[in-house]
């Protein structure tokens, strides 16, 4: 384990392998695929048996952001699954969308590349979007303010 400074809560311990995506998903997606086994796309030919991970959280960090993904994947994303009705939900929701698009954006800013390809005015909102979002997370905020989140049902 690397000791370095987790993206979340700042404090320098070692950070754990997270998953930027949550396991469940793909604990699901090759549960229901016709083969048992995940692809990825730039490299079609070769097997994966997990999502994305990288190290990004400190293991209180990682079991906070779990709580919530425990929850969703037992309350929510497996029951929706097998009946497709709709389900009440509480809080946890919003902190598991925040938390997940906080991830996302996060693992996207690492990456010296695409930070490259972007505007000092559209890096200082992305900057301002994850603090509003951390904030929220570690209950500094009592909401995700004008950074809302959103839930489509597609199906």
């Amino acid at each position: 384990m690397v000791r370095n400074v987790c993206k979340l809560c700042g404090s320098k311990k070692g950070l754990q392998q997270s998953h930027i995506i949550p396991k469940f998903v793909f604990k699901w997606l090759k549960e229901s695929s016709a083969t048992g086994y995940l692809r990825v796309g730039a490299n079609p030919n070769i097997r994966c048996q997990d999502g994305l991970k990288t190290e990004l959280l400190c293991w209180d960090c990682e079991q906070l952001l779990s709580s919530w993904e425990n929850e969703v994947s037992k309350s929510l994303f497996y029951p929706y699954q097998s009946t497709k009705q709709p389900l009440s939900y509480s809080e946890y929701l919003l902190k598991f969308s925040v938390s997940l698009s906080w991830r996302v954006l996060t693992y996207l800013m690492l990456d010296d590349n695409i930070k490259a390809d972007l505007s000092p005015s559209l890096t200082q909102k992305i900057e301002q979007v994850l603090a509003t979002w951390k904030n929220f997370i570690l209950d500094i905020k009592p909401n995700p303010g004008i950074f809302e989140q959103h839930l489509l049902d597609l199906l």
